[in-house]
């Protein structure tokens, strides 16, 4: 992720974070932030913090650009895909899969969801609490793959296998869901639009008269058959949208027609 002053932060499968000075390309700082893989880092609304997640069932809230740890918070789910704070920061949803949760052979039933959207208040020893939930308590569940809050702070938008979904912070239930075909990776909420892939696609969703429409599909990979990879990243500029793919080339795309503007391979 890209911090307001064009530095950058990546998380890494053995659980550190590091950040990287945006002139030399060299590491400032390597932090360890888990056992185990970082999924996520996100900032709060004026960018002053940033909140991981990964695998382990803890978040990580750091201010920025120090990368000092403020608060390490265990959580209920074991493996987050993401965890990202409401616009006030006084809060954090998040979710992913829970790998390791126990089974009640007597009932029958699973004592905690597998998939289920989650939050916790920041301040004092809050516990976390079920946000969504749409299993039965004896159903395999579905992971959550990614989600963040959008940038008018009133939805958590996360996907779930072909479903882009919505959930309304003040009303506390879910608003929308938006089928997509394909299984749902990744998603990038910004001012404007979303941007989200799935298997080969990346798609451009724009909201026209109080409904969300697809604007513009493409592939996400480089070429047929390859995949999107990674997080999306918008320019802070808002010139240049950079992509993944699973055949290791990085593409920088144009932000509103998608188009390629320059490819990286051997990344």
């Amino acid at each position: 992720i890209i911090g307001p002053d064009g530095n950058f932060i990546t998380g890494h499968v053995d659980g550190f974070i590091i950040l990287w000075n945006k002139s030399t390309f060299t590491i400032t700082k390597k932090i360890k932030d888990r056992t185990g893989l970082v999924y996520s880092i996100l900032f709060n609304r004026d960018s002053t913090r940033f909140v991981t997640a990964g695998e382990g069932g803890v978040i990580g809230i750091y201010e920025y650009p120090s990368c000092k740890l403020v608060q390490s918070i265990p959580v209920t789910c074991r493996d987050n895909t993401f965890a990202a704070f409401t616009n006030d920061g006084s809060t954090i949803y998040y979710g992913g899969s829970d790998s390791d949760r126990e089974y009640d052979n007597v009932n029958n039933r699973y004592k905690e969801p597998y998939g289920a959207l989650w939050r916790v208040k920041i301040s004092g020893n809050s516990k976390s609490e079920i946000a969504f939930n749409d299993e039965t308590p004896n159903s395999g569940g579905d992971r959550i793959t990614d989600g963040n809050v959008d940038y008018s702070g009133k939805y958590v938008i996360f996907c779930r296998n072909g479903e882009l979904m919505f959930y309304d912070i003040d009303n506390k239930r879910l608003a929308l869901k938006f089928p997509i075909t394909g299984i749902l990776n990744n998603l990038t909420p910004t001012k404007d639009c979303i941007y989200v892939w799935g298997d080969k696609y990346l798609h451009r969703i724009e909201k026209e008269n109080n409904r969300y429409i697809i604007k513009k599909t493409i592939l996400a990979g480089t070429r047929e058959g390859s995949y999107g990879y990674s997080k999306m990243v918008l320019s802070n500029n808002r010139k240049y949208l950079v992509t993944g793919d699973n055949v290791s080339f990085v593409n920088i795309r144009d932000p509103n027609s998608l188009d390629n503007i320059q490819e990286l391979s051997g990344h």
